[in-house]
C-alpha cells in the first residue's frame, strides 16, 4: 500500500473512532427524546381525561345541588344560626378554635348563609368560607373567607 492511501485509511479509522461516541450519543439523545415525547403524549391524554372528569362532575353538581337543597328544605335539614356575631370581621375568624361549640361560633360569626346537615356532621356556609362541625356540634375545621 502506498503512503497516501495508508494515511487516508488511518484517518478514516481515526475519524470513525472519534465519531463513534458522538454517533452513540446522538442515538441516545434521539431515544431519550422519543421516550420524553411518549411521556408528554401520555400526560396530555391524562390531563384531557381529568378535564373531562371535572366537566362531568361540575355538570352533576349543577344538576344535583338544587335537588339536594330542595330535599333538605323539605326534610327540615336546613337550619339557621342565631344572628349574633359578624362573620365579615377577620379577627372573629382568627378567634375560632377546634372544638368550639356551635353557640360559641354563632356568637363570633353570626348567621350563616346556609347551614346543612351532612353525614359527617353540620356545615355552616358563609360567603367564600365554611365551618364544619362534628356530630357533637364541635368545630372540626374551617376555611375563612379572607
Amino acid at each position: 500500500m502506498n503512503k497516501p492511501i495508508q494515511l487516508i485509511s488511518a484517518l478514516g479509522v481515526g475519524m470513525a473512532f472519534i465519531l463513534s461516541p458522538i454517533t452513540a450519543h446522538a442515538e441516545d439523545v434521539e431515544q431519550k427524546t422519543a421516550e420524553m415525547e411518549k411521556q408528554i403524549n401520555e400526560l396530555q391524554e391524562h390531563v384531557e381525561e381529568l378535564q373531562k372528569q371535572v366537566e362531568d362532575l361540575q355538570e352533576r353538581v349543577t344538576t344535583l345541588e338544587p335537588i339536594t337543597i330542595k330535599q333538605s328544605q323539605e326534610a327540615g335539614d336546613l337550619f339557621e344560626a342565631e344572628p349574633i356575631g359578624n362573620w365579615t370581621i377577620r379577627e372573629n375568624w382568627l378567634s375560632l378554635e377546634k372544638g368550639m361549640m356551635k353557640e360559641q361560633v354563632a356568637k363570633l360569626l353570626g348567621e350563616a348563609e346556609l347551614a346543612r346537615v351532612m353525614p359527617y356532621g353540620h356545615v355552616w356556609f358563609y360567603k367564600n368560607g365554611y365551618i364544619m362541625f362534628d356530630h357533637m356540634g364541635r368545630v372540626e375545621r374551617w376555611s375563612d373567607p379572607f
